[in-house]
């Protein structure tokens, strides 16, 4: 049996014949004590034998937990083994736990709020204030501790952020949370977006936007020729209500045209274009000796695609774009020149001007006068209209960078006209004149044949007559004008033409004043024998107006 005496006993025992003696010691105990502050419980205290191992264990209550021991030893060690070696004494020490939100939740409907429970708490006190200063702060709401640890603040302003904390109370602790922020949300409305100037681009932003919170917009798809160049608006505020309209801004993307001389040489400026614009392309500045500037390719074997001034437009849509543009060449033809007045011309005064040109620009002209091929030199060059007084043969050539033109040849020849040749009347009509001053052929583009005759200069009170005569039977037909004064009574009594058929007068055609070209008129003779008419340009005693005289021509005789 256990020895309870608190000394050693002893006894004999007999074992087969043998005597054995037996000591009993007394048992030694060593008292454990554990305890426990508020806040849990302790289990594993009490008397255990000299030298034994003793695990100490700190159970918390709810809404605490085990924070270290004191006594006999400073740990946080829970669990704690010891050794019963002496009496020792063990207070396990518990701390509060934290409170905290565990949500706040902010809607239309005003702030929730929820936290952890402490078992140990008997109220809760939430407090709101409009900063993050406890001392702001004023009790909203005073809760007992319930198990439903959750509240709805309906009573804030709208849009109007809050800090919130939450204390919680026990008959021994009180603990405060660290402030959360919440607001009542403004009441949600949706409002439209209308989106304008977009020139067709694809468009990712919204088509509403709710009311109070912030919308930034993403750039719109590409468009030729444009750069995006931003929204306005260019987000949508907090403070902005109702249906809104953003406009989207573009740039006009500017490129530029340059030339490339291709194998001629010079520099050329680059011309500078802007989209859905259009503009005009360069003339050509660059030379190539033996060439000729055709136009412009786009590539430096290219065939034309643009003349030299062209209006074009969008040639790239790229911003800062270059196109370039290669210059055409043809080998040069120098164009033969041309004599002015053509070969075989006629003059009748006493000198012709002749004018020399070519096709081709720039070429320079070498001619001879006698008719003989022109030499390339400076004596030979044509600088301007020349003048002849006799039948000469022009032959000249045209010279570019060293290229030359065809020969051409032009006979110009002098002729000293008749009144027959002015008249166009032929060998069957005798012409004569005479008067105060005779009659003479002149070169008149407004003739018929460009020739006609023209009445003497005479004097006042003079005349000057022009007569043909023919023999037989026949129609004889003519045309003829004044420039002269006219006489407002229409008798013609001033300077004036008059025609006389077989020495009478035809009274009827009287002309003056600023006529033009009448007739033709037709005179029958119905009888054999001599015919003669005559113009008769007649002055007064005073006076004269225009050129002052009269013309005849395209007088015609046939024969009956």
């Amino acid at each position: 049996t256990e020895n309870t005496t608190g000394k050693t006993r002893t006894g004999k025992i007999i074992v087969a014949g043998e005597v054995y003696t037996l000591e009993q010691r007394a048992r030694q105990m060593v008292a454990i004590t554990a305890t426990a502050e508020h806040g849990g419980h302790v289990s594993g205290g009490g008397s255990y034998d000299l030298g034994s191992q003793v695990t100490l264990t700190a159970v918390p209550d709810s809404g605490y937990a085990f924070s270290h021991w004191t006594g006999a030893v400073s740990s946080m060690q829970n669990p704690l083994a010891v050794t019963a070696d002496v009496a020792k004494s063990y207070t396990a020490v518990f701390a509060s736990l934290p409170i905290a939100f565990t949500s706040v939740v902010s809607d239309t409907n005003g702030v929730s709020l929820a936290w952890n429970n402490l078992a140990w708490a008997v109220t809760y006190r939430i407090y709101r204030g409009v900063t993050s200063v406890p001392g702001s702060a004023t009790v909203l709401v005073e809760l007992p501790n319930s198990g439903n640890c959750t509240y709805l603040d309906e009573t804030g302003d709208v849009d109007t952020t809050y800090w919130y904390w939450i204390e919680a109370e026990g008959p021994l602790d009180e603990v405060m949370s660290d402030p959360m922020t919440g607001k009542k949300e403004k009441p949600i409305v949706i409002s439209p977006i209308t989106y304008t100037n977009l020139r067709g681009a694809t468009n990712p932003n919204p088509a509403t936007y709710r009311e109070g919170a912030l919308v930034s917009f993403a750039n719109p798809g590409t468009v030729t020729g444009y750069t995006f160049a931003g929204w306005t608006p260019n987000q949508i505020t907090s403070d902005m209500t109702g249906a809104q309209t953003v406009r989207a801004a573009w740039t006009t993307n500017s490129y530029s045209i340059s030339y490339n001389p291709n194998g001629g040489s010079g520099t050329m400026d680059a011309t500078v274009m802007t989209y859905d614009a259009e503009g005009l392309v360069a003339s050509n500045d660059f030379t190539y000796a033996g060439h000729v500037f055709a136009g412009w390719a786009t590539n430096e074997n290219g065939v034309v695609v643009y003349a030299a001034g062209q209006t074009v437009s969008n040639l790239t849509a790229q911003s800062s774009g270059v196109v370039t543009l290669y210059a055409v060449w043809e080998d040069l033809v120098v164009a033969v020149p041309v004599v002015s007045p053509a070969d075989g011309a006629v003059f009748t005064e006493d000198s012709c001007t002749v004018t020399l040109s070519c096709a081709t620009e720039g070429a320079s002209i070498y001619y001879s006068p006698k008719g003989a091929t022109p030499k390339t030199t400076d004596s030979n060059l044509y600088t301007g209209p020349f003048t002849i007084t006799d039948t000469a043969t022009i032959k000249a050539v045209a010279v570019k960078d060293g290229v030359k033109s065809g020969y051409t040849t032009a006979t110009i020849t002098k002729r000293t006209l008749s009144l027959a040749d002015a008249l166009g009347t032929g060998a069957a009509v005798t012409v004569t004149t005479g008067g105060n001053a005779a009659w003479t052929p002149v070169a008149d583009a407004t003739a018929t044949g460009g020739l006609s005759a023209r009445s003497g200069a005479i004097g006042d009170d003079d005349r000057t007559w022009l007569q043909v005569a023919v023999s037989g039977t026949g129609t004889l037909a003519f045309r003829c004008k004044t420039s002269c004064e006219h006489d407002e009574d229409g008798t013609c009594t001033w300077d004036h033409l008059e025609v006389w058929v077989d020495d009478m007068e035809r009274t009827d055609w009287r002309i003056d004043g600023e006529t033009g070209w009448i007739g033709p008129r037709s005179i029958t003779f119905a009888t054999a024998g001599a015919h003669t008419v005559r113009w008769v340009y007649r002055k007064d005693e005073s006076d004269e107006d225009g050129e002052d005289c009269a013309w005849v021509d395209a007088v015609t005789w046939t024969p009956a």
